[in-house]
């Protein structure tokens, strides 16, 4: 007895997950055949008809409402919606202006300054910067902060966004 109801509640959850997760919401292209589907519980970016920005997990309430982690919002006031790459945003806050990261290229550098005596053919070909002990590595935090603001800038500039005179939002 104990098998069948909890084989029947595993069976009944696990039918009522997926109805809740088939829902989703789509960006319709007006013109061409194109649709956009953003799965619920996924990151993305909404841009309102007032100007006001949300960020977070998609949860799809019913057939005109959605929200994004606790803001409900209705289809009709979205002006766009994009997807939100977070793992960017981190390497991209965490590396830049980081005194933990300028830290820890500083003892990293200093460890190899101390141990170049076992490997100085290698260090010699690989590193010819004739730069002082102390401007190494500022030298490579900013290349790589540098690096990292061009990545952040990049992924602003080609992440699609679907906008509302272009698209259609439905609740699939």
């Amino acid at each position: 007895m104990r098998v069948i109801i909890v084989s029947l509640f595993l069976l009944l959850y696990s039918y009522s997950w997926a109805i809740v997760k088939d829902s989703v919401l789509v960006a319709a292209h007006k013109t061409r055949q194109k649709e956009v589907i953003f799965h619920q519980n996924s990151r993305i970016f909404i841009k309102l008809n007032d100007g006001s920005k949300y960020r977070g997990r998609l949860h799809i309430i019913n057939d005109s409402v959605v929200a994004v982690d606790t803001t409900i919002i209705p289809l009709s006031y979205i002006k766009f919606v994009a997807h939100d790459h977070k793992i960017v945003r981190i390497i991209f806050y965490s590396f830049l202006g980081s005194d933990i990261f300028t830290f820890l290229i500083t003892v990293i550098w200093a460890i190899l300054e101390e141990s170049k005596a076992l490997w100085q053919p290698a260090f010699t070909i690989s590193f010819s910067l004739d730069l002082p002990g102390w401007l190494v590595p500022l030298f490579f935090t900013i290349v790589l902060s540098i690096l990292t603001l061009f990545l952040g800038i990049m992924l602003r500039l080609f992440t699609k966004r679907y906008r509302k005179n272009k698209y259609n939002f439905i609740v699939r």
